[in-house]
């Protein structure tokens, strides 16, 4: 486990930003990123926290975990995965970047369920405009 509180939460958010849509590497990433830019990601655990997201064309995001702490960051696309490196607040454990599935497909109003590492099910949706931030 990392040694900051809100990692755990913005990996939830980041690794299960899935939006399925089996499309291959060989596509632009922002083409397939594009239904989230000027959006809110939200992921709300099983216990009803929210963690906010938003995602930039310029390959910059922000975050708001459910804590209240707010991050900033980079993410890239690699391969099949789509990856996030917390730049703000800085910190030694921000140097290593979380991955998961390369988003693809999804927009606002879309809802979906997603398990998580542990084992619990998160559900992510896409709320049009900037929300909460």
């Amino acid at each position: 486990m990392m040694q900051f509180g809100f990692r755990p939460s913005i990996l939830l958010v980041l690794l299960f930003l899935v939006f399925a849509g089996g499309q291959s590497a060989a596509n632009e990433p922002l083409d397939l990123l594009e239904g989230a830019f000027g959006n809110t990601i939200s992921i709300v655990n099983s216990v009803g926290d929210e963690t906010l997201v938003w995602l930039n064309a310029d390959r910059t995001y922000e975050s708001k975990v459910p804590n209240g702490e707010r991050h900033k960051g980079v993410w890239s696309v690699e391969g099949d995965l789509i990856c996030f490196r917390i730049t703000e607040p800085a910190s030694q454990s921000n140097n290593v970047p979380i991955c998961g599935p390369l988003i693809a497909n999804k927009g606002p109003g879309d809802q979906w369920e997603s398990m998580v590492s542990d084992g619990s099910v998160v559900t992510i949706s896409i709320k049009e405009g900037v929300v909460g931030k």
